[in-house]
């Protein structure tokens, strides 16, 4: 069996997971593919405002 990081998402798993409406989820599906990494990697940056970044870059200054 795969570990939950390499299966991939369905419409009602990442519409579940990430609180999206299922039409949005299966827009990204299509658009990205199902790849659990690359929707968590995609969607964990979504809430990120540019000040966010910004502080974020200046942290590592």
């Amino acid at each position: 069996m795969l570990a939950s990081a390499d299966q991939d998402y369905t419409p009602s798993t990442l519409h579940e997971s990430y609180q999206i409406d299922l039409s949005e989820a299966k827009r990204l599906i299509t658009s990205f593919g199902s790849n659990r990494h690359e929707l968590d990697r995609l969607l964990g940056s979504r809430d990120r405002t540019q000040d966010r970044v910004d502080v974020e870059l200046l942290d590592t200054v």
